[in-house]
């Protein structure tokens, strides 16, 4: 479901920049709803903790690439320890200093977990792998070929591109050039400009049309198999770096003086500590926003729901506690909630409908805020 205010159409436009701050931490990287985390589940009826994925097995594989059957995986109980045992010399798991003891779990909703840089080994590749897929003959309810799996991050890119559509779409027919304008950054453990190359943001709204598909999902784990920290969130040294290279907004009455706005797009989960197994998670600290609203610029938050992942064990320990209502609302509403510049300005949705609606409603009222003339 959608939740937010919709936008009431006013007649006088003002130069307007749009910029949206969008999460590619691991976490986006969960399947886009309970279909398509359906899928995932079903291609990783186990996986072994510690190993770097599935490689050519739905069930999981090594780091050597020998494969965990699904016979097999009805002899493991989530969290069994596996060790020095018969698994790890069957399959050829790996120990190392960063997950010991090697332990197996059940099912796994997200495509970035654990993974490797090399594309044919890790979760990502088993959701966009479409030969992969098409090996394990996995069907929608109407029978049709899955090619690949959604991801909130792919829902989220699709309708950040629509933004950036509307905003061309409407500066055509106002007939005023250069009306609006668009920067486009990720946030993981740090913030990353996209779009544009140089300055804050752009008026090329058909250049930066074709960015949002181009965007990288972040590893969670490097090559030589270690935590990589880049798959944090960092809500506060995000929002403080962000702070430091965007100028206070204007009046909105010309292209030098732009009304500004910052769309931010996230789970709303932030990582406490250190990558790794032991790592806590927590609701952003909406104080953090704070910096960005002195500058004049207005915050519109929009909350991608997580989809209740019951099998995950690291989701119902870690997650499921600040997502999850009780309390009513939920702890990373009201940080999100408090984020935004006002109440209205806060959405939540979890479906790729839902998300795409949101977007443009916020862009909506976002471009409809008349610009402040003086007399």
């Amino acid at each position: 479901t959608f939740s937010g205010a919709a936008a009431s159409v006013v007649s006088l436009n003002a130069y307007t920049d749009v910029d949206m701050l969008i999460d590619n931490s691991g976490s986006m990287e969960i399947a886009a709803d309970t279909t398509n985390v359906g899928y995932m589940e079903t291609l990783t009826p186990c996986y072994i903790r510690g190993d770097l994925g599935p490689a050519a097995s739905p069930a999981g594989s090594s780091n050597s690439g020998n494969n965990i059957t699904t016979t097999s995986c009805t002899n493991l109980n989530a969290g069994a320890v596996l060790g020095t045992g018969s698994y790890s010399t069957t399959y050829g798991l790996v120990n190392n200093s960063v997950f010991t003891p090697i332990k197996a779990s059940l099912k796994c909703g997200f495509a970035c977990h654990w993974d490797s840089a090399n594309t044919t080994d890790f979760y990502y590749g088993v959701a966009k792998n479409a030969a992969y897929l098409a090996a394990q003959h996995l069907t929608d309810s109407l029978g049709n070929a899955v090619t690949s799996i959604n991801l909130r991050s792919d829902v989220v890119k699709s309708a950040s591109q629509q933004v950036i559509q509307s905003m061309i779409t409407q500066q055509t027919t106002t007939g005023v050039a250069n009306l609006f304008a668009t920067g486009l950054y990720t946030f993981g453990d740090i913030v990353t400009k996209v779009f544009p190359s140089s300055g804050e943001s752009s008026t090329d709204l058909n250049t930066a049309l074709t960015v949002p598909a181009t965007i990288t999902p972040i590893r969670n784990v490097n090559s030589s198999g270690q935590p990589d920290a880049s798959g944090h969130t960092s809500f506060p040294a995000v929002m403080t770096s962000l702070a430091s290279s965007l100028a206070a907004a204007g009046d909105g009455t010309s292209r030098a003086s732009p009304r500004k706005n910052l769309f931010i797009i996230s789970d709303g989960i932030q990582d406490y500590g250190a990558r790794g197994l032991g790592k806590e998670e927590g609701p952003f600290y909406p104080a953090s926003c704070d910096q960005i609203k002195t500058k004049g610029i207005s915050i519109w938050v929009l909350y991608t729901t997580y989809t209740p992942l019951p099998s995950n064990g690291y989701y119902v320990g870690h997650v499921k506690p600040y997502v999850e209502s009780p309390p009513t609302p939920a702890a990373v509403v009201t940080a999100l909630q408090a984020c935004a510049s006002s109440p209205t300005q806060f959405y939540q949705a979890n479906s790729p409908t839902d998300i795409a609606t949101a977007m443009q409603t916020m862009l909506k009222a976002a471009l409809n805020t008349p610009a402040r003339l003086s007399q």
